[in-house]
């Protein structure tokens, strides 16, 4: 895919939006300046975001920060339902930084039953609220709202990481995040509370391959998508990806991806 095919959303008009998409069709992939929460209503499919994919359902709810690139692929023959809330960088910095403190983006989780209906229940009082603010100039009670449903989010995250099954999506969102820094299995099995022993056991147990198979192979896919959609020259992408040899990074990805990183980039232009 060219890097001319990825969508640049249009700037907020003001500081907060919602919108209500039933019967949605495919996403193509885009960009946007501005955050983003949707909540899956109805549908399954794949929420591709930096290229990688995290399956939807109905109750799944997604934050994403400024510039990721992402698109929504439903399951064939289907559409979904969903809402999405987006909101400016002030907004974020001035007032939701601090509800939250998250590790990671983009922040993925399945709300409650419970807190999937208490969450459709704020949305409906967030779209009424957003009716009645024509020029958005007083968004106290709103902003007051989109803080709840980022409280929501964050406390299913938290819930989420009791069984084993969420404790290694909780170290895939946060290896999502630092895979391209310096990081060592010790340096993440520290960052999220876990001996070196207990987290190598589990990562293999659960994804079945070691750890640092598993960085190279994320920083490697991200080095493919750069290389397509980014200006970066292949130096830059080698150390940006957390790769410290031009060599090493070259021979790793043609034995992935049956081409080098420099007619990759040929093919791209």
């Amino acid at each position: 895919m060219a890097k001319e095919n990825i969508r640049n959303c249009p700037a907020l008009e003001h500081v907060y939006s919602i919108s209500i998409h039933r019967d949605q069709p495919d996403y193509v992939p885009h960009r946007h300046s501005f955050w983003e929460l949707i909540l899956f209503e109805r549908g399954e499919g794949i929420h591709t975001i930096n290229d990688v994919d995290y399956p939807f359902r109905p109750g799944d709810i997604a934050l994403l920060s400024p510039t990721d690139i992402h698109y929504i692929t439903n399951a064939p023959g289907t559409t979904r339902d969903c809402t999405l809330v987006k909101f400016s960088y002030n907004i974020w910095h001035n007032h939701l930084r601090n509800v939250c403190s998250f590790d990671h983006f983009p922040v993925v989780a399945t709300l409650s039953d419970e807190d999937y209906d208490y969450t459709l229940q704020q949305l409906k009082m967030l779209y009424n609220e957003h009716n009645k603010l024509e020029q958005a100039n007083d968004a106290a009670f709103s902003l007051n709202l989109i803080a709840s449903l980022i409280i929501l989010l964050q406390r299913n995250l938290l819930n989420e990481a009791k069984s084993d099954e969420n404790k290694i999506r909780r170290i895939l969102l946060y290896l999502q995040e630092h895979f391209c820094e310096p990081i060592s299995m010790t340096d993440a099995a520290a960052a999220l509370n876990y001996s070196p022993k207990y987290f190598s056991r589990l990562f293999v147990r659960e994804l079945g391959i070691p750890f640092h198979e598993y960085i190279k192979d994320l920083r490697l896919n991200y080095a493919n998508h750069l290389i397509k959609y980014s200006e970066l020259t292949i130096i830059d992408i080698c150390y940006n990806t957390g790769f410290s040899s031009p060599s090493y990074f070259s021979k790793s990805f043609k034995l992935k991806y049956g081409i080098s990183p420099n007619h990759l980039r040929k093919q791209s232009d």
